[in-house]
């Protein structure tokens, strides 16, 4: 996205202006170079984008919650991503460069037959180290309910941090997350 700037370094002493008003004009012109420079890397970093995502759709395979927090595992697609690396293997996406980011999970939850659960979905980064709690949501389910559970918030990460996710339940019991997306957008 960068251009060439309009604004020219002259090559000798206009006729006519001191030599202390050319190096206060080249000074300006120094200046106004460096601010076109950043304006135009924060345009590109806008317009190129520091984003990814792991999902998995249609998963059949179940899930055992329980009162103990436990990394959700089940994804199985590396979303596109730029300036991110998503790896479902894992079940995270790790961070490459430091900054306020937007994070962001939308399921599809199942409760298998039986009594009713309340599941608590969480945003941890470093392997459950520490919760993104502004990306925090819970729901009940009934015997064979079926629902959406998602939400987003703004966190602060750096470089090296891995996100993913983490569920716990008032109960232990089998679910199915048949439809999950996790997904980071780098906004400052």
């Amino acid at each position: 996205m960068s251009q060439r700037s309009n604004i020219d370094v002259y090559p000798a002493i206009p006729t006519g202006v001191s030599a202390d008003q050319d190096r206060f004009n080249r000074a300006i012109v120094e200046i106004l170079q460096k601010k076109e420079k950043d304006l135009l890397g924060d345009l590109d970093q806008l317009f190129s984008g520091t984003f990814g995502g792991i999902s998995v759709i249609d998963n059949a395979t179940t899930f055992s919650v329980s009162t103990t927090n436990t990394q959700i595992s089940n994804f199985d697609t590396n979303d596109p991503s730029s300036n991110t690396t998503p790896d479902h293997t894992n079940d995270h996406v790790a961070i490459i460069t430091t900054g306020k980011y937007y994070v962001s999970y939308f399921t599809v939850v199942e409760n298998s037959a039986g009594a009713s659960v309340v599941i608590h979905v969480v945003a941890y980064k470093n392997n459950g180290a520490t919760a993104l709690l502004p990306v925090h949501t819970h729901r009940t389910l009934s015997n064979l309910d079926k629902g959406l559970m998602g939400t987003g918030g703004f966190v602060t990460l750096a470089a090296g941090d891995t996100v993913e996710l983490w569920a716990e339940g008032d109960v232990t019991k089998t679910i199915t997350f048949s439809d999950i997306v996790l997904s980071v957008q780098k906004v400052g």
